[in-house]
């Protein structure tokens, strides 16, 4: 119930824009995209956005908190990020997909899978976090990225299955990255405030 899925209305409703081949026309069109008005595409967006927003939050703050507890070179980062990069495309390659087939119910939808990989990723960023051992920081971390590669599968399948045409994929998935980059934006903003009233 909680994953979005098609809506047989979606495609009928109107779109009043004004024919033209402006910048102006093409921002209306893409605006009132029939797709952008559904509850599962606001809930796709309000998923990217705030996912994005803890992510920047939690990797602001994650560099400086290795760096103290482990004393981080670059070198150390590098091999970090390296493994972040490995799990992560192993988990979209690999994990991702047949955990969706696995978990899919009888009402097509993969709410359960969603809500566990959102608990996890959760759940796993507190030892990464608070860790006073390297290992348990990677331990950590797989799991996590597993969740996170579930999840962005996840939001990908329900965003193509919302569209009914190319033009409304392609505005609803510029959409979604536009959630993201706005939370990008945010969220060094926000984690900075937050170390400064911790130090203060």
């Amino acid at each position: 119930w909680l994953m979005p899925v098609p809506e047989a209305s979606s495609a009928a409703l109107p779109v009043h824009v004004g024919a033209g081949k402006g910048m102006w026309n093409s921002l209306r069109r893409w605006a009132t995209l029939p797709v952008l008005r559904t509850p599962g595409a606001r809930l796709l967006m309000c998923l990217r956005f705030f996912m994005s927003l803890a992510f920047h939050l939690f990797q602001v703050i994650l560099m400086p908190s290795l760096h103290r507890r482990f004393a981080f070179t670059p070198a150390d980062h590098g091999l970090l990020m390296a493994f972040i990069g490995f799990v992560y495309a192993m988990s979209q390659g690999f994990v991702a997909k047949p955990l969706i087939r696995m978990c899919a119910g009888s009402d097509s939808d993969n709410t359960n899978l969603l809500c566990a990989c959102m608990v996890l990723l959760a759940f796993t960023r507190l030892p990464v976090i608070i860790a006073t051992d390297i290992w348990v920081v990677y331990g950590a971390f797989g799991p996590m990225l597993v969740a996170l590669g579930t999840i962005n599968t996840l939001i990908a399948s329900a965003a193509s299955s919302l569209a009914s045409s190319s033009s409304e994929t392609g505005g609803l998935y510029g959409v979604l990255e536009a959630c993201e980059s706005i939370a990008g934006m945010l969220g060094p903003v926000l984690s900075g405030l937050l170390v400064r009233a911790e130090q203060s």
